[in-house]
Formats: structure tokens, C-alpha cells, sequence
């Protein structure tokens, strides 16, 4: 290949970037924005009402589970710590 084959290769490669560029920016902007567009979705995800009602009814839920789990009833434990252990706060 001479010189001037390279040259005439170059110019064409010139010619056809200059035609394409601009397309070539079009098409990566739309990419790019597609991307920063499907992150924003995700992240913003719509609220539905019934579902944040039920969440608040679940959480309220366990809760009040917790609070039942956590209060010691009086005649089991009373009854299990006679039976199993002596009591030792007792003088």
C-alpha cells in the first residue's frame, strides 16, 4: 500500500465519520439516558397505599406479639420456678 492509497483510506474514513458522528451522538446520549432513566424508575419506585397500609398492620402486628412475648405470665412462671429451681430471692 503507498502513501497515497493510505491518504485516500483516511479521507474516507474522515468523510464517513463526519456523516456519522452525529448519529453516533444521538444513539450514545439515548443509551446513556435509558440507563440514568431505568436507575431513577428503580430507585422511585410508585407507592401503592394499600400496600404501605399493610405494612403498617404487619408492623403493628409484631408488635403487639413482642409486647405479649416479652410479659412474663404470672402462673407459668410462678409455677416453673417453684417446680424446676428454688427460688432465690425469696429469704
Amino acid at each position: 500500500m503507498s502513501g497515497y492509497d493510505f491518504y485516500i483510506m483516511l479521507r474516507g474514513l474522515d468523510e464517513l465519520l463526519e456523516r456519522f458522528l452525529p448519529i453516533l451522538i444521538i444513539a450514545a446520549v439515548g443509551i446513556v439516558a435509558a440507563v440514568l432513566l431505568r436507575i431513577w424508575v428503580r430507585r422511585n419506585a410508585p407507592h401503592h397505599p394499600e400496600l404501605i397500609a399493610e405494612v403498617h398492620a404487619l408492623k403493628n402486628r409484631v408488635t403487639a406479639l413482642e409486647a405479649r412475648l416479652s410479659r412474663p405470665s404470672q402462673t407459668a412462671s410462678g409455677d416453673a420456678s417453684s417446680d424446676s429451681a428454688p427460688n432465690r430471692n425469696r429469704l
